[in-house]
């Protein structure tokens, strides 16, 4: 048997254990009830939720409850290590795809209700009414936009609560990411009575646009903290009482927490994304709900640091590895099938052959070309994409958002293959004329001329594997009910409303795929070069110009507290969003790159592999990607 074959039955295998694995971790390792529901809230949005139901409570003895949110990039996933550590320790959690992530929609047009909760107001009533949820004991927490979220939630809810007695309202609010708010020097959740927390990194990219300052280490100085506060010199990590500058003891903050009058500010040494992959930011989330909703007896059950989620990471970690695997050698199996074996040919020589000096110098500069392109590029083209008309943050794009365009973090995306499709053609032609045709190169080197026949069955092929993978990765939801992902890189079901704009933006990967199989195949490729090498080149190629940039870009935050590109080129705006979505770019492009050689070795055409990877890339876009309306 092949070893292509034997890879695939065992990403089969490795499929189905990675996901059991995460969906064993997810339930607490069997004390956890894990729900995944959706319902139509009041402002006529359909919201996709998961609910955490710990063993311990019950309707005679019902638990506190929480409602998380993700942030603007991410979806009710990105919440669930918080989620499953207080559902082990007694807390009902409930995370929520908020307006327009994941699989929740839109509120009705025309709605009067505020909207800038992102429907974290709706999830608190629903919690409140499940009968083994204790009412009293409620609060908010989100990531990011999900700390907007979470502050707006509660002020909804004492807002209809003045009206409407039944209203449920939070006893603590918990923002991650996020800041406190100063209007008119207080923050408005000080009048609510309630407790309140912060947790930002010390290298959070937002500090600018959140707390005005550049440095996240300094948030405590800043006017928004001390609003929050409500008085100037707070210290990091420490209790206090609201508008008392003495520190508390636990055991004055637990009184303080049943008062409601907590207040804290922590931080860590993150940036914004990976405080949704810290257990040390879990353990600052347990620390502020056991003293604002359990009086310290979370800690006496299980230590904060007994911590379980990396597990369901781990799980469906193993499970998008198999995923790949399972991509790249289901082609693989599918050529040894007579109707697709036609297509399988020796993989061509490539136009380019370093046997003297001088090409050598030519190839070193055309590839530092290529990956300077995108190094250049990246930051304006997707620097601006925050478009939440709901939280009033509507940052023009260079790419507007429109009704056919109604994916805001993808904009930048679709932009930049368009900008880089045309780069790579042109220097494809300058590398073709002035090195490879002088050299003795033909163009049969690029796989570009095969049979019309044999370029309607590589299409096919990869049309084949993308819809073969997909099923896959559905039929082990279905028993799952967990994602292929670890951290921020998820392979998800996509809802029938994403598969509209998955066919929208769909031919823009397909054009920046198809000429980026030619260049990696034909020109980054090296005669007489071993594999492995050009496996290297081919994957550096693809991403080495964006890693660059991202170490251009961090290295600095790390090292002094300030990035390395404070803004986004040719505005006025701070560059806050650009490295955080890059992550993505990070991990898919190496994998295209792979997928881009392993398929062209074994057909020699371009067909299989441009197509394959622009529905592989844009499918891992689309299915996690923010969809925006029009307002």
């Amino acid at each position: 048997m092949k070893k292509s074959t034997v890879l695939f039955y065992l990403s089969i295998v490795l499929m189905f254990v990675g996901a059991r694995l995460g969906y064993v971790a997810e339930s607490g390792f069997g004390t956890i009830r894990v729900e995944h529901t959706k319902y139509l809230n009041e402002n006529g949005a359909m919201i996709n939720a998961v609910i955490y139901v710990p063993e311990s409570v019950s309707d005679e003895k019902p638990g506190p409850g929480v409602v998380l949110a993700s942030g603007y990039s991410a979806s009710y996933d990105s919440q669930e290590l918080h989620a499953i550590e207080l559902a082990r320790r007694g807390v009902v959690c409930m995370t929520i795809d908020t307006y327009g992530h994941g699989e929740s929609g839109f509120p009705d047009l025309g709605v009067d209700k505020p909207l800038n909760d992102f429907g974290m107001y709706s999830a608190l009533q629903y919690l409140a009414k499940l009968p083994y949820v204790d009412r009293d004991r409620l609060a908010f927490t989100g990531h990011s936009m999900g700390g907007d979220g979470s502050r707006a939630g509660a002020l909804r809810s004492f807002a209809e609560r003045e009206t409407n007695p039944a209203i449920a309202v939070p006893k603590a609010v918990f923002i991650q990411s996020n800041s406190f708010k100063n209007v008119d020097g207080k923050d408005p959740i000080n009048e609510l009575g309630i407790n309140y927390g912060d947790n930002t990194g010390r290298w959070d990219e937002f500090s600018i646009i959140l707390w005005g300052t550049q440095k996240g280490s300094d948030y405590r100085t800043t006017a928004n903290f001390t609003a929050g506060m409500g008085f100037e010199g707070a210290e990091y990590n420490t209790y206090y009482n609201y508008g008392n500058p003495t520190p508390l003891t636990r055991e004055e903050a637990l009184e303080a927490g049943k008062a409601g009058t907590l207040r804290v500010g922590y931080t860590q040494n993150n940036s914004h994304s990976p405080l949704t992959f810290s257990g040390l930011a879990v353990t600052k989330a347990l620390d502020f709900f056991d003293l604002s909703l359990m009086e310290g007896k979370m800690a006496e059950n299980i230590p904060y640091d007994n911590q379980i989620w990396r597990w369901k990471n781990l799980g469906t970690g193993i499970a998008l590895v198999s995923f790949i695997v399972f991509i790249v050698t289901f082609g693989l199996v599918l050529l040894e099938c007579p109707f697709f074996a036609t297509i399988v040919r020796e993989e061509p020589k490539s136009l380019i052959t370093l046997d003297n000096k001088k090409a050598k110098i030519a190839y070193t500069c055309f590839y530092a070309a290529a990956l300077a392109a995108p190094a250049l590029l990246y930051t304006w083209t997707s620097g601006l994409r925050l478009y939440s008309p709901y939280a009033g943050v509507v940052i023009p794009v260079m790419w507007p958002v429109s009704p056919y365009f109604n994916l805001p973090t993808l904009i930048g995306v679709v932009l930049l293959n368009l900008i880089l499709s045309g780069y790579f053609i042109l220097l494809f032609f300058l590398i073709w004329t002035f090195f490879a045709k002088p050299a003795g190169a033909t163009l049969e080197g690029t796989g570009l001329f095969i049979p019309k026949k044999e370029i309607l069955k590589s299409i096919l092929l990869a049309v084949v594997v993308f819809v073969g993978s997909y099923v896959m990765l559905s039929i082990v939801t279905y028993f799952y009910h967990v994602d292929f992902g670890f951290w921020k890189f998820v392979f998800r079901e996509m809802p029938a409303e994403k598969w509209i704009p998955y066919v929208k933006y769909l031919p823009f990967f397909l054009l920046y795929f198809f000429i980026n199989s030619v260049m990696l195949n034909s020109v980054t490729r090296v005669n007489g070069v071993k594999e492995w090498k050009n496996m290297l080149l081919c994957v550096f190629a693809n991403v080495g110009g964006l890693l660059i940039l991202w170490l251009v870009d961090y290295i600095p935050m790390y090292m002094t507290g300030i990035r390395g590109i404070l803004m986004v080129p040719g505005t006025q705006w701070p560059n806050s969003l650009s490295g955080i979505l890059l992550f993505g770019l990070l991990f898919i492009l190496p994998v295209a790159a792979i997928v881009s050689r392993v398929y062209y070795r074994r057909t020699g055409n371009v067909w299989v592999s441009g197509f394959l990877n622009g529905f592989l890339v844009c499918f891992f876009s689309v299915c996690t990607a923010l969809v925006g309306i029009i307002m």
